[in-house]
């Protein structure tokens, strides 16, 4: 057994930190409801944006809690983790998927269609992505603790649609 060092043994209080964790988090049933009203029209988007904000307030509490120094919001405002980043991006925009993709559990098979997108001209950024979101989980970081967001790299494009990408107007996953 090896004695700890004053090193190894102090508390770190800025990154990298001993123990870490990505971004997505499960969101909890108030959330998940409120996106289901939303899409239905039954709430508006400063409803859900109040839900959004309430869900966030509680996660980075809950990573306090458990003595987590890095907080993340969960990616609680995000349908997927990186297309909503990539659908940001200038140069990309949605397009309509037909390729379907089946999972089969212990409640039987799941058949969804992933999100498909469009290289329609040269790719940058005009505004900063997720800026906003970024800036109210800063607002809700106490203690030291430090603020992240996930974000894909650019590479995530590239994976997104592989040579066809290149090849064709239309990129699927």
């Amino acid at each position: 057994m090896s004695v700890p060092t004053a090193q190894s043994a102090r508390q770190l209080t800025e990154p990298p930190f001993r123990a870490d964790h990505v971004g997505s988090l499960l969101r909890p049933p108030e959330l998940l409801k409120a996106r289901d009203d939303h899409a239905a029209g039954r709430i508006d988007d400063e409803a859900l944006r109040e839900a959004e904000d309430a869900a966030i307030r509680d996660v980075v509490k809950l990573q306090r809690d458990v003595g987590l120094r890095s907080v993340t919001d969960g990616e609680f405002r995000r349908a997927s983790w990186h297309m909503d980043f990539i659908y940001s991006l200038d140069g990309i925009t949605t397009a309509p998927g037909d390729l379907k993709v089946q999972f089969h559990n212990e409640q039987g098979d799941i058949e969804f269609t992933p999100a498909a997108m469009k290289v329609d001209s040269k790719l940058g950024i005009k505004e900063t992505i997720f800026g906003d979101a970024f800036e109210f989980l800063k607002s809700c970081a106490s203690d030291g603790q430090t603020p992240k967001l996930t974000i894909p790299s650019p590479s995530m494009v590239h994976y997104r649609g592989g040579a066809a990408a290149g090849e064709t107007d239309r990129v699927e996953c």
